[in-house]
């Protein structure tokens, strides 16, 4: 399955994209083929060429603010309703949960199917999550 993993950091302590590398990792291990970017280097539209698309990013502020880049991002990428995705928000401070749900909410609005959701602390606990996705679709 094609998988990307797009993350938005706000710091440049180099965190967010251990988190995503770990995530890749993972998802590279179980057989599928991934692609990580930090978001506004590629086009939105690009999104269209994937079965799955998890996006990441950290709080702006102390109110649980969205970077205006992932906004910006997420507005162009008109090209994925009904996409399966997976947001994942770096948990650091008090309102990171205002993040994820702003996130969610933002990704939902652009026609993004969000299956599952994440707040995670560092490249360990990302691994470990990145294992449980529920990225394949389960028949019966």
């Amino acid at each position: 399955m094609r998988i990307a993993v797009v993350h938005f950091p706000v710091r440049n302590d180099g965190v967010l994209l251990a988190i995503s590398k770990g995530i890749t990792g993972t998802l590279e291990n179980a057989g599928h083929r991934v692609d990580s970017f930090v978001g506004g280097s590629e086009p939105a539209a690009r999104l269209a060429l994937y079965e799955y698309v998890l996006i990441g990013t950290e709080s702006v502020g102390w109110k649980g603010r969205l970077p205006d880049a992932l906004l910006a991002f997420l507005a162009s990428s008109g090209a994925a309703p009904g996409l399966r995705s997976c947001a994942f928000v770096r948990r650091r401070g008090y309102f990171f949960g205002k993040t994820l749900a702003a996130l969610m909410r933002a990704m939902e609005a652009e026609g993004m199917r969000v299956n599952a959701s994440e707040a995670l602390a560092d490249e360990r606990e990302a691994k470990a999550r990145a294992a449980e996705l529920p990225i394949e679709i389960r028949r019966n």
